[in-house]
């Protein structure tokens, strides 16, 4: 008898797998949503988006027990895509990146979980007209209109413009002060058209080049380097080196300027 009983148990648990990783459609707030559901029509997978009128694709998601994880994608009554963005834990993580009617790029825009920080972009037939770049603080760092510039050296547009930091001490032990090391967090400012390089380096007072300790991975938003004070001779200074490339005033090739750090 026990084994029937054993037999329909696993029967049933078989039924109730089977059920639950089957594709359904429920109704949300005036859409269809269709994919698998886990029990309570939790989200689960890839979720797709209908519009409960026309039956139009109106949103794809992936989910994660109920919360985005993954790309999303929304989509205009045609069929075309109107934005693409990445979720981390629920909140936005990377470029959302809108597209109009004729499958154009016209804005791309970086969120740090939900918050606007880094370079927001204006794109028109594919060229940027407008640059922003947000700090962790929702400040505004710095800002390009191209049609303003074209007459413009790049001297003229990045003198002290894009040199954003800041130093923090901190040790390695918690509570042993004896040993403080000197961090610095810096924004990487990339606006398109110019290529920019930044590298962390030790200069003497003519701005010569003596040593370039770290030269910074220009597909990051932000990144972070520690200052070692025995590392100077001879009154020399750090610095922090902005080496540009201009494709809009090709004239005036690669430009290199500096920004001293005052520890």
């Amino acid at each position: 008898m026990k084994f029937f009983e054993y037999l329909f148990f696993l029967l049933i648990c078989l039924f109730i797998c089977c059920t639950s990783n089957k594709t359904r459609r429920i109704s949300i707030d005036g859409q269809i949503a269709e994919g698998v559901f886990l029990p309570g029509n939790v989200f689960n997978g890839e979720i797709n988006y209908y519009d409960s009128l026309t039956n139009h694709l109106v949103e794809t998601g992936t989910y994660k027990n109920g919360v985005l994880e993954g790309e999303r994608t929304t989509f205009y009554p045609n069929g075309d895509i109107k934005t693409k963005s990445v979720y981390s834990n629920g909140k936005v993580y990377g470029f959302v990146i809108s597209f109009d009617s004729f499958k154009n790029v016209i804005n791309t825009q970086y969120r740090y979980y939900d918050l606007r920080v880094g370079p927001s972009i204006d794109y028109k037939a594919g060229n940027p007209t407008e640059f922003w770049y947000y700090s962790l603080d929702n400040e505004l760092l710095s800002h390009i209109k191209y049609d303003s510039i074209l007459n413009k050296k790049i001297s003229d547009i990045t003198k002290n413009y894009f040199f954003f930091y800041k130093s923090q001490y901190f040790a390695n032990n918690f509570g042993d002060t004896s040993k403080l090391k000197n961090e610095y967090f810096i924004y990487l400012i990339h606006p398109p058209k110019f290529n920019f390089q930044y590298s962390f380096c030790i200069i003497n007072d003519s701005f010569r080049v003596i040593k370039e300790i770290e030269i910074f991975d220009n597909k990051k938003i932000w990144d972070t380097f520690e200052i070692d004070s025995n590392q100077l001779e001879n009154g020399n200074k750090f610095a922090i080196r902005l080496a540009v490339e201009d494709s809009i005033h090709e004239s005036y090739g690669i430009m290199n300027t500096f920004k001293k750090i005052n520890k």
